[in-house]
């Protein structure tokens, strides 16, 4: 029967005066010790965690090296070191203990080989991950750095990986680099991030919307370790992490829990990969740009001509919108200016696409009032909103405050879902059967208008405007429980359009 193992080790403390403490590395442990049992699956019974005092050399190279040497074929191995950690010509790579001595490290520290990979191959253990937040250059930093005496080197990984049916090894930076810790994230950079991602709190690092596998964790932890470094730390030093495998690198090393149902199937059927968000303004003609009271009138009805009068006039400011998307977008989304392509026909209407969304505005005579005008702009997303920058909603000049989501299945189903609705506990403010509209209301303000005969929900929440913001408090209110999860996309790819 195949089981389960970790053993974590966390070295913020050493003994010896010489050796720098390791900020950060009892935190990092206990959270890796949590991630093994949570995601892992390891029994918390069969996770050990050693902290300073508790890593002394005498315990590391013999408990260690008989766990590992004891693991069947079938079984599952995890280890994950913070702390100091180095390589000697003649004893490869070294990882400190808490009483390691600066005067003799080839005596009192640990020989990964001797201790950790030869019994793991001798074992045959099928499937195995090492993740080490440790490399070195100096024996003293002042800096908040994971380093001792020289480069940690991949050789011999690289071989025990040839060696094994499923072995990953993770590792915080390349030779010559150093692990740094932040006082901003209190962790350790690289274990801080590689954290997250084995949660599923990075969507980078997800492969399939389901699987974080070595491929797609080491290019996450290249990217965003490397990002954090440069942008956040006051230091000129680079950090690369890096890893080697030996089997697929789709081969997942976890696989996510399913999120959570809401309580009960959802009552509706949405088309997130056509929704989209829309915001309308009206205004009087007599109050449009260009409009002179001596030469133009109010018209008096509804017509195509005063439809195209609206836009004449206000095709200006439309251009001028346009240009200013277009300029947001450079800026806020990182690309260059042939990433952006705009359409305006300079008759009151136009678009503008990104890869990431897509803009239209359009003028024309309000349906409600012919005495008024009405801008109607609209933002379809490329791109799953998780990975939009925060400020992606300062690209537009004006909010879009409504998302609509078409609806399938909804013809003849009126009193079904209104009573299932009622069924629920929910708040139905207005049911009008002969319109087919249905009011809902849920939590934190958030107002559905159920459109049964067009087959549409109109989500309004009052006070919230922007993508984002609509799609956060859209979750926060309920609308899973009627509408189901919410997908990562909504909208389509723009190669699907």
């Amino acid at each position: 029967m195949s089981n389960a193992y970790a053993v974590v080790i966390g070295i913020q403390n050493y003994q010896q005066a010489g050796i720098s403490g390791v900020d950060y590395a009892h935190v990092d442990a206990r959270a890796m010790a949590n991630l093994f049992e949570e995601r892992f699956e390891v029994p918390s019974g069969n996770i050990k965690i050693w902290l300073d005092q508790e890593a002394s050399f005498a315990r590391i190279a013999s408990e260690l090296k008989y766990d590992a040497s004891q693991l069947e074929r079938d079984d599952r191995f995890y280890f994950f070191y913070a702390g100091h950690g180095y390589w000697s010509a003649d004893g490869g790579n070294r990882l400190t203990a808490w009483d390691t001595h600066p005067s003799n490290p080839a005596g009192t520290t640990i020989s990964i080989e001797e201790v950790l990979l030869n019994p793991l191959r001798v074992a045959r253990c099928r499937t195995s991950a090492l993740f080490i937040d440790a490399c070195a250059t100096k024996l003293k930093t002042k800096h908040a750095a994971r380093d001792l005496l020289t480069d940690m080197r991949r050789e011999e990984f690289i071989e025990f990986a040839k060696s094994t049916e499923y072995i990953t090894a993770f590792f915080a930076c390349s030779p010559e680099e150093r692990s740094w810790s932040s006082p901003v994230l209190k962790h350790g950079v690289w274990t801080y991030h590689l954290e997250r991602a084995l949660r599923g709190e990075e969507p980078d690092a997800i492969y399939k919307d389901k699987f974080v596998t070595s491929t797609s964790l080491q290019d996450y932890l290249l990217a965003a370790v490397r990002k954090f470094t440069r942008e956040k730390m006051k230091t000129t030093a680079h950090q690369t992490p890096y890893a080697i495998w030996h089997h697929n690198g789709t081969a997942p090393l976890i696989t996510l829990p399913e999120p959570s149902p809401p309580s009960g199937e959802p009552l509706l059927e949405p088309d997130f990969s056509e929704a989209y968000f829309v915001g309308f303004k009206k205004m009087g003609y007599k109050w449009l740009p260009g409009f002179n009271k001596k030469i133009h009138t109010v018209p008096t009805s509804h017509s195509y001509s005063a439809a195209s009068f609206a836009r004449r006039l206000l095709s200006s400011e439309v251009s001028e919108e346009l240009q200013t998307i277009v300029a947001n977008a450079k800026n806020v989304l990182k690309v260059r200016y042939r990433d952006l392509n705009k359409n305006d026909d300079e008759s009151g209407a136009g678009t503008v696409d990104a890869d990431a969304f897509r803009f239209a505005i359009e003028v024309n005579q309000s349906s409600d009032d012919h005495t008024e005008a009405v801008v109607r702009r609209e933002v379809r997303l490329r791109t799953q909103y998780s990975k939009l920058p925060k400020d992606f909603d300062s690209i537009f000049p004006k909010d879009v405050d409504t998302l609509v989501v078409p609806l399938r299945n909804t013809k003849g189903r009126f009193v079904e879902l209104r009573d299932a609705i009622e069924d629920r506990g929910l708040n139905i403010d207005d049911a009008n059967e002969t319109t087919g509209i249905l009011k809902v209301q849920l939590d934190e303000g958030v107002t559905l208008n159920i459109d049964m005969h067009r087959g549409r929900m109109i989500v309004k929440i009052p006070g919230t405007s922007g993508t984002l913001s609509l799609i956060e408090q859209f979750d926060a209110g309920g609308g899973p429980e009627i509408a189901g999860p919410t997908p990562k996309l909504i909208g389509k790819k723009k190669s699907e359009d």
